[in-house]
């Protein structure tokens, strides 16, 4: 091989590496032209206009504003705040004064029918399919508020002890009592004669706290009760009141007496007075139709009386009255 033939041949090589190089080489304007650009499509927004005019303070539609709303006759205390309707925050205040229910239960019943008016002035809705919707919500709320409340109280009630629960039943029942002071009709002193039973209590020179009741472990328990309430408040009851429970007692047909509260629920039993006047109401008949079902606290004198419910009441209450009373004798 001759020297020249080596050049030419290494020559060569050189133009075809030169060749390749020059073929990788790519200018921006290539570089550029292989890369596509496009344009983000642009969201269009498109505001439609209600076709109606809640939550602009305006008078709702015939069809809403005079149906009643459920959720305002309810929740009213959450209305109160939520419509800023301040005096419907009176209501739960006035279930904790006697007679309060009364005007409450108006009030309840004016913001249910207000309620429709009040929503659709304050919040903007859809349609009126979307009010309805929307207070429909308010009632289930509520029938869930008070199957939770329910099982809440069935499960504390449960987990007392016997002992307790009849106390707490003791003072629910105060609850539905009644200390408005009544009158014993003047008949019933006039029917009353001097073979009577009870007869000298119309002319006692003392209060009178009676009762009249099936004789049974239960009331055992609660003629203890008021025994010890009167020793312990014996300073402010004075000596003026006497004690008069009447515990009837029941027998079965063998003869026995029944203690049990429930066995003598299972039966009915008639308390019939033993009236001179059969044909008229004595006040040993009197005394059997109204001191029933709640304690009886008796003037004899003025022929007033009121009506307590629960034992844990009978004793704070016989003395409001009687400082009323001897108030009243002395003017």
């Amino acid at each position: 091989m001759f020297p020249e033939d080596n050049n030419e041949n290494f020559s060569e090589e050189n133009k075809q590496q030169e060749q390749n190089l020059e073929s990788d080489e790519t200018t921006i304007e290539d570089f550029l032209d292989k890369f596509t650009i496009s344009k983000k499509a642009e969201k269009k927004v498109f505001i439609t206009e209600r076709d109606n005019n809640s939550g602009e303070g305006e008078e709702a539609p015939e069809s809403i504003a005079y149906k009643f709303n459920w959720g305002a006759f309810l929740f009213n205390w959450i209305w109160a705040v939520k419509y800023q309707k301040w005096w419907l925050l009176s209501i739960p205040v006035m279930l904790f004064i006697p007679y309060g229910f009364i005007p409450a239960g108006v009030l309840c019943i004016w913001a249910g029918m207000k309620g429709n008016q009040w929503a659709w002035e304050e919040v903007q809705y859809e349609s009126e399919e979307d009010f309805h919707e929307a207070q429909r919500k308010w009632v289930k709320a509520w029938f869930g508020f008070l199957a939770v409340f329910v099982v809440i109280c069935l499960m504390i009630l449960s987990s007392m002890p016997k002992k307790k629960q009849v106390e707490t039943q003791e003072t629910m029942t105060s609850f539905t009592s009644t200390t408005r002071e009544m009158k014993i009709p003047d008949e019933v002193y006039q029917n009353t004669t001097v073979k009577d039973k009870y007869n000298e209590l119309l002319n006692a020179d003392k209060y009178i706290i009676y009762w009249v009741r099936y004789k049974n472990d239960f009331e055992n328990s609660n003629l203890e009760f008021i025994q010890n309430k009167m020793t312990e408040r014996k300073d402010a009851l004075k000596n003026r009141f006497m004690l008069i429970p009447n515990l009837v007692e029941i027998h079965d047909e063998n003869g026995n007496i029944i203690e049990s509260r429930k066995n003598i629920q299972m039966e009915k039993y008639d308390l019939k007075p033993s009236c001179e006047n059969q044909d008229k109401t004595c006040f040993e008949g009197w005394l059997y139709e109204n001191c029933y079902n709640k304690y009886c606290v008796i003037n004899p004198k003025t022929k007033a009386y009121i009506k307590v419910g629960g034992k844990k009441n009978v004793i704070p209450q016989a003395i409001k009255a009687a400082n009323r009373w001897s108030t009243e004798k002395e003017n």
